[in-house]
């Protein structure tokens, strides 16, 4: 049984050829969404047999996977946040791919004065530090924390968010989402890879990654709806990705 989806795009594409063997050697191929199957149809020219192989099953939920023990307000105390004021957020591996300078960029477009952006992750990428650093500086509503964010810390980024940001140039499955609605927040992203069946309406907002001021104009639109509401919607899908029936359906795979 192989496992596809759970890369990021572009690792994905870097080891096509060795999926494209897998997928013809496996019985069963997992796919985490439909765009991840259709993906490797056509990446790999699979006839209807070998497409017959895939199948899609969702990646689960982290519910109750990492500490979860502080309220938003001890967060923002923690990160010395003012107590109100929007706080969006970017938590993960910061790679180029993952577009955190065109978030940078959108923010620093937005003129709500009390509005917060913070990036917390490692960087991974020749001069990706510096480049963030020095567009952070010219705004001091910006937050960076560009270092690994042990487990135990998570709770303390994310409950200090209202929203979750992930600029994506390129995704298939993204853990960092689906991190993002296990705590109860609302995704931001654009409609690539599996984010459009990961995150609904009702839990974020996905925009057209093509559209000239799209990720602006969503961080505006975000800024102005009912986060609180989409942050409810956010954790019921999250309790929809629950992974005793995820777990059925692949159990259910590998006996047949």
């Amino acid at each position: 049984m192989h496992n596809l989806g759970g890369h990021d795009g572009g690792q994905w594409a870097s080891e096509m050829a060795v999926h494209g063997e897998l997928v013809r050697l496996a019985d069963v191929v997992i796919c985490h969404c439909t765009a991840a199957r259709d993906a490797a149809i056509a990446a790999y020219g699979l006839d209807e047999t070998d497409a017959g192989r895939l199948h899609v099953i969702p990646h689960g939920s982290y519910l109750g996977a990492y500490p979860d023990t502080i309220t938003g307000a001890q967060a923002r105390e923690r990160l010395s946040l003012p107590p109100t004021g929007p706080v969006l957020l970017f938590l993960g591996a910061v790679r180029g791919y993952k577009g955190t300078d065109d978030l940078v960029a959108a923010f620093r477009a937005l003129t709500d004065p009390d509005a917060r952006l913070l990036i917390a992750g490692r960087p991974r990428g020749a001069g990706i530090e510096e480049h963030l650093g020095a567009a952070a500086a010219a705004d001091p509503r910006i937050r960076l924390h560009l270092g690994f964010v042990p487990d135990e810390e998570l709770q303390v980024w994310l409950r200090a968010a209202d929203v979750v940001v992930l600029p994506f140039r390129d995704i298939l499955t993204s853990g960092s989402a689906i991190l993002a609605l296990s705590f109860g927040r609302p995704v931001i992203a654009p409609a690539l890879g599996c984010l459009p069946e990961t995150v609904p309406a009702s839990a974020g907002l996905l925009y057209d990654p093509d559209a000239p001021d799209a990720l602006p104009e969503a961080l505006r639109v975000a800024l102005a709806a009912d986060l609180g509401a989409l942050g409810k919607g956010a954790l019921a899908r999250a309790q929809e990705l629950d992974w005793g029936p995820i777990a059925g359906q692949v159990a259910s795979l590998y006996r047949g």
